[in-house]
């Protein structure tokens, strides 16, 4: 919880504390709209905002290994920042597309095996086990962006099999900190959700409004609080011996 509430701090803090907050609010609007219309991401003004804000949040993980963590500057850049790390994001992406396409065997296979397992208790037994292997995989393939982000290097980053290493090291960290956030974030949402409802009640088109931009909000803020924690737990480690 401290770790957490201290990366949520960061966003609050510093000189660029003022352009940080504008932007996580404009960010908030776009994610409240996107909930209201799920068309909104053939925008180009929508993709562009998400590349600057791919582009800035490589920037805050950068900044975050730094002991004088300063929130990082809005400009131009971030469109460079983004489109130099473009290549190690569709790898990875495709990775992860892999890995999920293994998993969809494993669990037809499995099915085929043991039809007991393609109904009932079984199947979401089965599901919730595929489910959390590949959300394992994909909260440890983070850390490829962070090592990533220390000096901007691609050395060494293409290995399938680095979130397992990373797991290795740290999983028990990494894991009590996520199912931390996710509570957090959890129990923000809940509470933002019986706030709206108690001050404009049930039916009020601009309740749906606010409780979709105060949920935006509160998981862009408490994401980006967790990915500060997660470059410290990287930095207590002092990463992983990557090699060619």
């Amino acid at each position: 919880m401290r770790r957490i509430i201290e990366g949520v701090k960061k966003l609050y803090m510093g000189p660029n504390k003022a352009e940080t907050q504008t932007m996580l609010v404009v960010f908030s609007v776009f994610t409240m709209l996107l909930g209201l219309n799920p068309s909104l991401p053939n925008s180009l003004i929508v993709i562009a905002a998400a590349i600057y804000i791919g582009g800035w949040q490589f920037k805050f993980l950068h900044n975050a290994f730094e002991d004088e963590f300063e929130l990082p500057r809005l400009d131009a850049s971030m469109f460079s920042v983004f489109f130099k790390a473009f290549p190690l994001i569709i790898v990875w992406t495709v990775y992860a597309m892999i890995v999920g396409l293994v998993l969809l065997a494993v669990a037809i296979a499995a099915t085929s095996i043991f039809p007991g397992l393609a109904s009932g208790p079984g199947l979401f037994s089965l599901a919730a086990v595929l489910g959390i292997v590949l959300l394992l995989y994909m909260v440890f393939a983070f850390f490829i962006f962070i090592a990533y982000s220390k000096d901007y290097s691609k050395d060494g980053l293409w290995n399938m099999l680095l979130p397992i290493k990373f797991m290795e090291k740290y999983f028990v960290k990494t894991v009590v900190l996520t199912l931390i956030m996710l509570a957090i974030t959890v129990s923000c949402y809940l509470a933002a959700s019986l706030l709206t409802k108690f001050a404009l009640g049930n039916g009020f088109v601009i309740g749906e409004y606010l409780l979709e931009f105060l949920s935006g909000y509160i998981a862009i803020v408490v994401g980006y609080g967790y990915d500060y924690c997660l470059v410290q737990i990287y930095k207590e480690g002092q990463g992983l011996e990557i090699t060619n």
